[in-house]
């Protein structure tokens, strides 16, 4: 019987990483600020993770594209 250990290996990775981001991400999301908030969630419903949320939004706003525009109340 052939073992394949690296794609064992993968699948323990994979879910020790989304433990871990689980258990981070629940303790820590209260104290994050709205916009960081919002990165989290764009980066759940495109399964992507928050740092290539976050660098392809500095890429959009380095070009331009988009803008942060605050209310005034």
């Amino acid at each position: 019987m052939v073992k394949f250990k690296a794609l064992q290996s993968a699948k323990v990775t994979e879910k020790v990483t989304e433990k871990v981001t689980k258990k981070v991400t629940d303790k820590t999301y209260g104290a994050l600020t709205e916009s960081e908030k919002k990165i989290l969630e764009i980066a759940d419903r495109l399964t992507v993770s928050r740092k290539t949320v976050s660098q392809k939004i500095k890429v959009l706003k380095d070009k331009g594209i988009i803008s942060r525009v605050e209310a005034v109340v």
